[in-house]
C-alpha cells in the first residue's frame, strides 16, 4: 500500500478585535476567534516497491508414483501351426523301455570310462615322448665328446708317426645305437604311487629319515641332507621292477641343486652293487642340473635295463648344497 500523505498545514490566524469606541474607560472586548483553518489533503503518496523473492533454489520433493495403470486387453490368438506328423504306433511295452534306458545308460558309462582311459594313455604317451626328446640330446651330447676323443686320439697318434687306429677313422662308437624305449615310464615318485615310507634319505637337516619323501619331482619340497658327503636318497619299489633313468630336478626358489651323481641297486643277493658304464669296468657317472627346476635325465640301457627292487642316487658334486627333487624311469 501507499504511504500516509503529509499533515495539513495549520489554518490563518483570524483577524484582530475591533477596540471599543466609548469614552472613558473602556473594557477592551476580546476578539472573536478566528475561523479554524481547513488543513489540505497531502498528495496521495507513491505505490512502494515490489516484494523480494525468496532466495531459496531448492526444489521441492518430488511427487508419488502414480499407481499402475489397469492391465491391457488380451492379443488376439497367434495363428494355428502346421499339423505335425501322423505318430507311429509303438509296440514297445513300458518294461522294454526301462530295459532299453539301462542299457543305454551302460553304453555311455562305458564310452566314459574309454574316453578317459585315452585321455590318460595320450597324457602318459606325451611325458614318454618329452623323456625320450630329453634322452636323445643326451645321447648326442654324449656322441659328439666321442667323436671329439677319436679325433684328438688319431690327430696325436697321426703327428707321432703311428698309423691310424682305425682305417678312414671307422673306429666302433663306444654308445650303442639309440633305440626308441618302451620300459621308460615314470614309476610313481611325482604321482605319489610310491608312498612316504618307500622314499628314505641317510639324513635329512629335517632330522627325519623319512623326510627323503620330500624329494619328489615337480613339487615345492626337496630332499637336502644334513651332509654334504656320503649322502644317499633310496627308494624302496617294494618289488621287482626294471629301471632304466632317473630324472632329477634342485631346490624350488633356492640356488641349490645336484650336478652330478651315481647310482647304486640291491642284486638278487641283497647286497648294493653299484651302475657301471658302457664298459662294464667304470662307475657310470650322470650329469644333473645347471639350474633348480629344469628336470634332467640320465638314461641307462633300455636293452638290458637294472631289474631291482630299491634303488639310491648319490650326489657327488652340487651347486651351494645338495638339494634333489627325483623321479625313477621303468617299467614292470
Amino acid at each position: 500500500p501507499g504511504n500516509n500523505g503529509q499533515k495539513g498545514s495549520r489554518g490563518d490566524t483570524g483577524p484582530p478585535g475591533r477596540p471599543a469606541t466609548g469614552s472613558g474607560t473602556g473594557v477592551a472586548v476580546k476578539g472573536q476567534k478566528g475561523e479554524r483553518g481547513e488543513g489540505r489533503t497531502g498528495p496521495k503518496g507513491e505505490r512502494g516497491p515490489p516484494g523480494r523473492a525468496s532466495a531459496s533454489t531448492t526444489p521441492g520433493p518430488p511427487g508419488l508414483p502414480g499407481g499402475s495403470g489397469p492391465a491391457g486387453p488380451p492379443g488376439p490368438a497367434g495363428p494355428q501351426g502346421p499339423e505335425g506328423p501322423t505318430a507311429i504306433q509303438s509296440g514297445l511295452s513300458t518294461t522294454s523301455l526301462q530295459q532299453e534306458m539301462i542299457e543305454l545308460d551302460t553304453a555311455i558309462e562305458a564310452l566314459e570310462s574309454t574316453m578317459f582311459r585315452n585321455v590318460q594313455k595320450t597324457e602318459n604317451d606325451t611325458k614318454h615322448m618329452e623323456i625320450e626328446i630329453d634322452v636323445l640330446r643326451q645321447y648326442m651330447n654324449t656322441m659328439s665328446k666321442s667323436i671329439l676323443e677319436v679325433q684328438r686320439t688319431v690327430s696325436s697318434l697321426t703327428r707321432a708317426g703311428a698309423p691310424p687306429p682305425c682305417p678312414e677313422l671307422a673306429c666302433p662308437s663306444p654308445l650303442k645305437p639309440l633305440m626308441p624305449c618302451p620300459c621308460r615310464s615314470p614309476l610313481g615318485l611325482e604321482d605319489g604311487r610310491i608312498r612316504d615310507d618307500q622314499m628314505t634319505g641317510s639324513s635329512s637337516l629335517l632330522g627325519s629319515m623319512s623326510a627323503g619323501a620330500e624329494g619328489r619331482l615337480n613339487t615345492g619340497k626337496s630332499w637336502v641332507p644334513l651332509t654334504l658327503q656320503g649322502e644317499y636318497l633310496e627308494i624302496d619299489f617294494l618289488q621287482l621292477l626294471n629301471v632304466t633313468g632317473v630324472i632329477i630336478q634342485g631346490k624350488a626358489n633356492t640356488d641349490y641343486w645336484v650336478k652330478g651323481y651315481t647310482l647304486s641297486y640291491v642284486d638278487d643277493s641283497g647286497a648294493w652293487q653299484q651302475i657301471m658304464d658302457y664298459t662294464g669296468k667304470r662307475v657310470k657317472r650322470c650329469t644333473g642340473n645347471n639350474d633348480v627346476s629344469t628336470p634332467i635325465v640320465c638314461a641307462l640301457d633300455c636293452e638290458a635295463p637294472i631289474r631291482t627292487r630299491s634303488i639310491r642316487i648319490h650326489p657327488t658334486s652340487y651347486n651351494i648344497y645338495i638339494a634333489m627333487r627325483a623321479e625313477i624311469l621303468g617299467c614292470e
